[in-house]
């Protein structure tokens, strides 16, 4: 093994002058910021190892001069040289130096300072497993993830390369086409033997073949003259009988004519009669028509009075409803204000009571104090006041917290009877609104069982009508269709005659010739009307063609046309013709869509016509436009198929394009074609169901009128549903949010009474705590007094005078309150006046009886002028009955006549029929005759003849071999054939006086001998060239062709041999190369991956010979299911395309290898894994890394820093090499953070 040490570099890229790059260690780390020159530093070592200039980022080799692409180059020349050691067989290191040096546009090879050529230098670098092709040495920046996407064939070139058994390519190559050449050779003389060996049979053979051929032409000559005698004898009887026939036919024929003249002249005069009651007919109907007018115009009226009437009565019942809660309302309203005003008259009693007492108690005083005991109580009341300040203080201060208080209580609870009194009145409120709901709600079910009443109607009627517009305008359109088509009919008279003559022609072949089978477009039409169009321009003139069934019923239709002097026409045998079977595969088109084969799309009416379908159409391909046509018809994909469009646009195969025709729109509505009977009989339909469909369509104005209420109801339905939505949602809800708040205003009172009494209550005994104190002050200070004045204590005397005084007072407070408090009640209750409602619904109620009786009144007498109409229009209906009963007699009367006139129509068309069907059968047997004689004279069959020759026939031009039916009549053939008289004489007597059907049988038999002998010559006749040598010939050539196949055989062998031997090798070197890496591959993927889990292998597609198809590489990565390479993250494609290159670089290790950011798709698992797996290779392994991620350098053995300058030229390169294996992890981790910084 070897490595590199050093790399010195001069004036190269973004290097100026001379730099010396190394040593580089077992695992060394390139590193530096972007931009740099460390992808500069991968292109110096790819240049001194022969890399070409173009895959270095540059155009010319001169650019890589350091300053040369900003045009100031540095210098004339720039080198790269790399010092590598490799061990010689002693296992000593040697240095070998390469240097690739740019002189004057072009470089130059050095090994050890000496001079070779690119050549040389290339091969001395193979030899230390240096392959610069292959790039085994180097991976460059961004192709990491290429080397595993390769496809199966590039990285079996890669394989061939490092295998070298791409050496062996040319020869391999060359041997194979050596032996392919050698096996032609052989085979081709194979043939030419077999083809000798069957020309000396066949020379054997012709020479018994001559005597049978002329034994069997003279038996074959007597069968013919005696055949064609009995055909002619047969012919003979035959028109002799036809002519009778149509002898007879013909009187009958005048008599039948005569009938039907009369027939015609009685059918004149009851069509005359017809017309007359058919206007008394229509006069009545228009009577009819405008009495239903004039019904339906009322009935709208009718309809308009029940409703305002209902509506009114409604109204009516809900006013006065209303009426009765206003009523309720008002006497409850009374019932209060008499309450209140007992309650105000009660109190003003109690009043006065009260009052009078109060003066009784006055004058009732016993206790009279003098001025001078006045004095006194004043004094010592000062001297309490004195002693007793602070306590008087306190009790005065509770006193006025205690009358706060008791102020507060009766405020809550006035506030609580106030309450209870509005509670009441919302309650009285949500009771009227809940009567008026239910007045609304039971509106709104009226209104729409109305509505819905209506809206059936309604439905009934737009249905009728809406039907009736549809029936008016689909008749119309029908019927406009039909006139135009009877216009058009119109204008193609003459070619509807034509048409109808070619139907008759077909017809009367029909019927001659049991073989014809009809025309194309009569057998067959398409599977929908889209195709028409391109299937008449397929078919092109095919479509008019006349399918028959064997090649000779076409000739005898041609010559019976001939005969009848008929237009030309095309004939199809479907014995005849020549079809290809139809294309499968064209069936198979996906792109562009809607492709189908053109015989896809027709219908066939008989089995029988498929072959001429396939004849007319072929492979023809129908499109949905004219450019997927083009597109179909010149694609090489489909093999130039002819297409078409649904337009009629034509791509032939020979690249031909032509366009519809002016007339194919008018060939293709051949398709649709109806008779001009058929589309009278259709327009009189048409006009009939009109006439019925404008009757109902007078129900319009009725349906307006009905809309109209139903859109006056659903406007009165829909401001009534507001108005409920709007009681439930604002009026209803306000009060019961009302009533709830007032509730909670209660609740929440009652509460605070309690806990003010409870505040009271305790202050009250501290109030009584206090006073005891005060009174044993008082006592101390007026006991003298007491005695004197004679009382107990002093506040007997002041109770007996203040405490009256203050009851009383608080009496008479009380009485003020409750008399305010009712007073403001009563004003209340009696501002809100009750009876205004009351005298509001009693108006209305009246004015809506007024309303209602004339509303009814103009009821009456519309139902009048109705009934008045309705006894009219039954009247008229009953004389439309009467008279429509008369045209249905004279109209039974006329179809009686009419039919009469069919019968004698019908016996004269079959009259006719037959005669022409006799005229057929008797031309039919003339051309028969006509045939023979053209057969025995073309054919030279020498029949015995009384009168006449058959040269006659070609001197007068009668040769009908031709399939041209335009040609000679059949008159002037006739008279011809006529002049000419067989002699029956030879003919033998038995065959005379066959039975018919035993003439068949006979002619069957005698045609069955000719053919049996026709077929014994055409067998027996012998080959046209006869050299008496050619057995010997034919011999001569058979033995030099075996021994010119003997020898070509042999050398075809000796190939055969030498490229085994040559695929051998190249297999040989090939799989031992495959079968190494193979092996290897997936236990490097384990180790790198450091999970026994991993998988990865390789497989060759063709064992046999792997080197013509390719290698496939797949991995299972850890812990995942297999995907396809393309499936999986860069990472993964990375850590793969790893493992293929260290495993094929293991094969032929190099001595160094380069990796250019290989890490960029790697997290830091990843990347300590490949660091890991490279610093366990060190020992067999030199591996260069170029990497900005510090997971992975920072496990290198040495580092060399990349950093630049900015100079005059561009970027300059610096490079600083720092060995790492003087340092333990510690330092290394250290020096790592602060190389950071």
């Amino acid at each position: 093994m070897g490595f590199l040490e050093y790399l010195e570099i001069e004036d190269f890229k973004s290097y100026k002058g001379k730099i010396k790059v190394g040593p580089f260690h077992k695992f060394t780390a390139i590193i530096g910021p972007n931009g740099s020159g460390k992808s500069n530093l991968m292109d110096a070592i790819s240049f001194v190892l022969g890399e070409k200039s173009s895959n270095m980022r540059v155009s010319r080799v001169s650019q890589l001069i350091h300053g040369a692409p900003v045009g100031e180059p540095v210098a004339n020349t720039a080198r790269v040289s790399a010092l590598i050691k490799m061990e010689n067989e002693e296992g000593h290191l040697e240095s070998i130096e390469f240097m690739r040096v740019i002189k004057d546009n072009s470089t130059h090879f050095y090994i050890d300072d000496c001079s070779v050529s690119a050549a040389d230098y290339r091969s001395k670098l193979e030899t230390f497993n240096i392959f610069i092709n292959s790039k085994n040495f180097l991976v460059y920046q961004g192709k990491v993830e290429e080397i595993a996407m390769k496809n199966p064939k590039e990285r079996m070139t890669m394989f061939e390369e490092i295998s070298g058994s791409a050496e062996y390519k040319q020869d391999y190559e060359k041997a194979k086409i050596e032996q392919r050449d050698a096996d032609d050779a052989s085979k081709a003389a194979h043939i030419k033997k077999k083809g000798i060996a069957q020309e000396r049979k066949e020379a054997r053979e012709e020479v018994a073949q001559v005597h049978q051929y002329e034994k069997l032409q003279e038996e074959l000559e007597e069968a013919r003259i005696q055949e064609k005698l009995f055909q002619l004898f047969i012919i003979d009887n035959n028109v002799t009988k036809y002519k009778e026939q149509l002898r007879i036919m013909k009187k009958k024929h005048d008599k039948v004519q005569k009938k039907k003249a009369e027939c015609e002249d009685e059918i004149k005069k009851e069509k005359s009669e017809i017309g007359k009651i058919q206007r008394e007919v229509n006069s009545v109907e228009k009577k009819c028509e405008e009495k239903n007018t004039a019904i339906q115009e009322l009935k709208p009226a009718i309809i308009k009075a029940r409703e305002n009437t209902s509506h009114i009565v409604h109204k009516l019942e809900i006013v006065q409803k209303r009426l009765d809660a206003a009523m309720k309302t008002h006497e409850q309203k009374q019932s209060i204000i008499k309450g209140l005003e007992g309650q105000m008259e009660d109190l003003e009693n109690r009043r006065q009571v009260f009052e009078e007492q109060a003066k009784i108690d006055e004058n009732e005083k016993n206790i009279q104090l003098q001025q001078s005991q006045l004095t006194e109580y004043n004094q010592l009341k000062e001297k309490v006041k004195i002693k007793s300040s602070e306590l008087l203080d306190k009790i005065r201060q509770y006193e006025r917290e205690q009358q706060n208080d008791q102020e507060a209580i009766q405020l809550k609870e006035r506030r609580q009877m106030d309450i209870q009194q509005t509670l009441k009145s919302k309650e009285q409120e949500k009771e009227e609104h809940s009567n008026r709901l239910d007045g609304l709600n039971d509106y709104n079910k009226r209104t729409k069982e109305q509505l819905s009443q209506l809206d059936k109607r309604r439905t009934a009627i737009r249905e009728e009508v809406q039907s009736a517009d549809s029936q008016i305008a689909s008749l119309n359109k029908d019927l406009e269709k039909v006139i135009h088509q009877l216009g058009s009919a119109n204008v193609e008279k003459t070619e509807s005659r034509r048409a109808q003559r070619r139907s008759e022609l077909v017809k009367k072949l029909k019927s001659l010739y049991p073989g014809v089978l009809g025309r194309i477009s009569d057998l067959c039409d398409s599977t929908h009307k889209r195709y028409n169009v391109a299937l008449t321009k397929v078919l092109g003139r095919n479509m008019e063609a006349i399918v028959v069934e064997d090649e000779a019923t076409g000739r005898d239709c041609i010559q019976y046309m001939k005969e009848q002097r008929c237009e030309p026409e095309t004939f199809l045998p479907l014995d005849y013709i020549e079809t290809k079977p139809l294309n499968d595969q064209l069936r198979e088109i996906i792109e562009p869509k809607g492709v189908k084969l053109v015989f896809d799309v027709i219908n066939m009416k008989n089995p029988q016509v498929r072959k001429a379908l396939i004849y007319a159409c072929g492979n023809s391909l129908v499109c949905e436009n004219s450019a997927e046509a083009r597109l179909v018809s010149s694609d090489g994909t489909w093999r130039r198929q002819q297409a078409v469009s649904l337009d009629g646009t034509l791509f032939q195969k020979s690249g031909v394009i032509s366009g519809g025709a002016t007339d194919l729109q008018r060939k293709a509505a051949k398709w649709e074609e109806k008779e001009i009977d058929t589309l009278r009989s259709k327009r009189d339909d048409f006009a009939e169901k009109l006439k019925e469909a404008t009757k109902l369509k007078r129900k319009e104005p009725l349906l307006h009128q009905l809309e109209t209420q139903i859109t006056g109801l659903q406007n009165r339905l829909h401001y009534n549903e507001k108005d409920i939505e709007s009681s439930k949602n604002r009026s209803i809800t306000e009060i019961l949010d009302a009533i709830k708040s007032l509730n909670q205003k209660i609740q929440y009172l009652q509460p605070e009474i309690e806990e003010i009494q409870t505040r009271m209550s305790g202050r009250q005994k501290a109030l009584d705590k206090l006073k005891s104190e005060h009174e044993k002050v008082e006592d101390e200070v007026f006991v003298q007094f007491c005695v004197d004045i004679g009382v107990k204590n002093i506040r007997q005397y002041e109770q007996g005078e203040l405490n009256q005084q203050t009851e009383q007072n608080k009496r008479r407070l009380e009485f003020e309150n409750q008399l305010v408090r009712l007073t403001n009640l009563l004003e209340y209750e009696r501002s809100n006046d009750t009876f205004i409602h009351v005298n509001k619904w009693t108006d209305v109620i009246a004015k809506e009886k007024v309303e209602l009786e004339t509303l009814q009144s103009k009821e009456k007498q519309t139902k009048a002028k109705i009934q008045k109409a309705e006894n009219d229009l039954q009247k008229y209906h009953e004389k439309r009955v009467e008279v429509k009963e008369r045209l249905k007699r004279q109209s039974k009367a006329t179809d009686e006549a009419k039919k009469k006139l069919g019968i004698f129509n019908k016996e004269q068309s079959e009259i006719k029929e037959e005669m022409t069907g006799i005229e057929v059968q008797r031309d039919k047997m003339m051309d028969q005759r006509h045939q023979i004689y053209v057969d025995c004279h073309v054919n030279v069959i020498k029949l015995p003849l009384s009168n006449g020759e058959l040269s006659w026939i070609v001197d007068n031009g009668m040769d009908s071999s031709a399939m041209d039916t335009s040609q000679i009549g059949s008159s002037q053939r006739y008279q011809v054939d006529n002049t000419i008289i067989v002699d029956f004489s030879s003919l033998d007597d038995d065959y005379r006086d066959l039975h018919k059907d035993e003439e068949e049988v006979k002619k069957d038999e005698m045609a069955a001998l000719v053919r049996e002998l026709i077929g014994k010559v055409d067998k027996c006749i012998p080959p046209k060239m006869r050299n008496a040598n050619r057995l010997d010939h034919a011999r001569t050539n058979y033995q030099e062709t075996k021994n010119e196949f003997e020898d070509v055989r042999k050398q075809a062998k000796m190939a055969k041999h030498q490229f085994e031997q040559f695929k051998q090798r190249r297999r040989g070197t090939l799989m031992d190369c495959f079968n190494f890496v193979a092996e290897k591959i997936d236990e490097t993927y384990k180790f790198i991956s450091r999970n026994p889990g991993a998988q990865a292998y390789l497989s060759v597609e063709n064992p046999d010979e792997p080197f013509l198809d390719g290698i496939s590489y797949n991995c299972v990565a850890p812990g995942k299911r297999f995907r396809p390479m393309d499936n999986l993250s860069g990472g993964e494609k990375t850590i793969a395309a790893l493992a293929l290159i260290f495993a094929v670089h293991a094969y032929r290790p190099s001595p160094f290898f380069v990796l250019d950011e290989v890490d960029a798709a790697l997290d830091n698992t990843n990347i300590g894994k490949v660091a890991d797996y490279i610093k366990g290779r060190r020992e067999d392994l030199q591996c260069i890394v170029i990497s900005l991620k510090e997971e992975f350098y920072s496990k290198a053995d040495a580092l060399i820093g990349i950093y630049a300058k900015q100079g005059r030229t561009g970027i300059q390169s610096q490079v600083m090499t720092f060995d790492l294996t003087q340092y333990e992890d510690d330092a290394s981790q250290e020096i790592e953070s602060n190389s950071g910084v």
